[in-house]
């Protein structure tokens, strides 16, 4: 180096170029935690915990549903639309609409334009890092599966400490993330056979059976024990596969979307293979 062509306030300068255009760009992400790219830096798992993490801590929100049932032996889907409100933090209220054939036939069924009757309504309490079904009031004439089943802040709960692989996907809108959380199969299997005997036990505090009288009830006590005994015997060598898709705002981590396909198969009762699918798909509203 030549000591003779040194300049002190040239070398500053060339310092200054180089330094504070990094300083300036450390400062408009806000302490590393504005920007996005900092924030692409963040693994699933995290961007999936933040979503839970936010959601537990909103006092109120809303979400419109829309899903289909179909079992191999039946042919047609049974299609149904459902809301729900949470209130106060912790309480939350469902409903679930039979929709009419233009909603069903509607492209974006998450959209708030799904019109129908209502035939079910189911109030739930957060308690104990779950979701406690208070009471549901239904429709004679419903045929509807438990709206337990399509509680999105009962599944994603449910999903948080379960095995799993989350995958980020490509697809996303411009200032989202869309997470491909699939469920390992033993825990996709152990998730639905909790959902079911909850459902199970539920049906026994429903009204129609707490206030029969003592000989109605021992034939309700054993229709219910029957029908409990062929649902642990087809959950014993079910085959079961999960898979959601949830979108998140980038920017507050609060759920956009959550869609979710599941089949299921099993023995059925006649003793044939057969096998029931389901898909979901929940839109959320701040």
């Amino acid at each position: 180096m030549n000591l003779g062509s040194f300049r002190p306030e040239r070398q500053y300068s060339m310092i200054k170029k180089m330094v504070l255009p990094a300083l300036l760009l450390l400062s408009l992400c806000g302490g590393l935690t504005g920007c996005g790219m900092f924030q692409d830096s963040k693994s699933p798992e995290e961007w999936f915990s933040q979503t839970i993490t936010g959601l537990a801590g909103k006092d109120s929100f809303s979400f419109i549903g829309q899903a289909a049932v179909r079992a191999q032996d039946q042919g047609q889907a049974q299609n149904f639309a459902y809301t729900g409100r949470l209130t106060g933090h912790d309480q939350l209220t469902m409903e679930s609409v039979i929709p009419t054939q233009e909603a069903v036939n509607a492209k974006g069924l998450q959209a708030r334009g799904i019109t129908g009757k209502t035939v079910k309504v189911t109030n739930f309490r957060r308690q104990d890092g779950g979701w406690v079904r208070l009471s549901s009031e239904a429709d004679p004439e419903d045929t509807s599966p438990s709206l337990t089943r399509f509680n999105p802040l009962q599944q994603l709960d449910g999903i948080h400490d379960l095995p799993k692989n989350i995958k980020v996907e490509s697809s996303g809108a411009r200032g989202t993330k869309v997470l491909r959380i699939e469920l390992e199969s033993s825990s996709a299997k152990s998730f639905l056979a909790k959902q079911l005997e909850s459902e199970m036990e539920g049906l026994r505090k429903q009204p129609g059976y707490t206030r029969a009288q003592s000989r109605e009830k021992q034939k309700l006590q054993s229709l219910w024990s029957q029908g409990d005994k062929q649902l642990r015997q087809m959950l014993n060598d079910a085959q079961v596969s999960t898979v959601y898709h949830l979108t998140i705002n980038r920017k507050s981590g609060f759920p956009v979307r959550l869609t979710s396909e599941s089949a299921i198969d099993y023995i059925n009762l006649n003793g044939a293979k057969t096998r029931e699918s389901m898909v979901n798909d929940v839109s959320f509203q701040p």
